[in-house]
């Protein structure tokens, strides 16, 4: 299957009707399953706004189902950034019995209010998350959603961090606009040194331009607007230039798709 880039696309990335894309059924068979860590470089870049625009664009183009989980506990940044409401409980799915667990029940504890289903801890009992949680909540998540993308901001322990690309299948790390060399990732000692050496690994320059000559390996992806603060609903930019940055980026994540645009915004 080929990435179309075509009105239907830019409709579903602008899906408001959360009930609608929650209301999709996985199949039976799930092989194609993907767990997508969204991290940074650094504490100087925030994950959550690009987490929830990887979000819509995998959402958009998925076979499967999709969901994303806010991992810090305390300030549940996702919910305003795909524009979600209250609901959801990280922590009550985590607590469900994995044994005959129903993809309706598992629905029960994720917010579907916003852009993309959104799994948060709930917002009258904040607390962080450990590993040990994150594991136990993504097998339970994925019987509804096979396709996850986790957000790791820098609000979190870092073995949670750690974690979150351990579990992952593909791992995406932001970085400033200006960074040049990536050849560090690749090395030996580095923890995602073999991943990143078989392109599960995909560093990404935020607010770089398509034109920009870019580090070895590294996608360009635009900055999103957000109305008035970080803290409110990201807007998703779709010209022609921001396409092209999509549509290498998904390439990235599904390699085994052949990819092309069919039309240009």
């Amino acid at each position: 299957m080929s990435f179309r880039f075509t009105p239907h696309f830019i409709r579903r990335l602008y899906w408001s009707d959360g009930l609608a894309q929650a209301g999709r059924i996985p199949p039976y068979d799930t092989d194609r399953a993907l767990i997508v860590s969204v991290a940074a470089v650094d504490d100087r870049i925030l994950t959550t706004p690009t987490a929830a625009l990887i979000a819509k664009l995998v959402n958009a183009v998925s076979e499967n189902p999709v969901a994303i989980i806010d991992t810090d506990g305390m300030n549940q940044p996702v919910r305003a950034a795909l524009g979600a409401h209250r609901g959801g409980d990280f922590f009550g799915l985590v607590n469900q019995s994995a044994h005959d667990l129903q993809r309706e029940q598992v629905a029960a504890f994720v917010d579907c209010t916003g852009k993309v289903p959104t799994l948060a801890v709930s917002m009258s009992q904040p607390k962080p998350i450990s590993p040990t949680d994150l594991q136990a909540v993504l097998p339970r998540i994925q019987h509804r959603w096979p396709t996850v993308i986790i957000d790791l901001p820098f609000t979190t322990s870092n073995e949670l961090i750690f974690a979150g690309t351990e579990l992952a299948n593909h791992v995406v790390l932001l970085a400033d606009k200006h960074t040049t060399d990536f050849s560090w990732l690749y090395h030996g000692d580095h923890a995602l040194a073999h991943r990143a050496q078989a392109g599960a690994v995909t560093p990404i320059l935020v607010g770089a331009t398509s034109k920009q000559a870019l580090a070895a390996g590294a996608v360009a992806l635009p900055e999103v607007d957000t109305r008035t603060t970080a803290r409110e609903e990201i807007t998703v930019k779709t010209s022609p230039e921001a396409l092209s940055m999509y549509h290498r980026f998904l390439s990235r994540l599904y390699p085994e798709r052949k990819t092309r645009l069919t039309q240009s915004i």
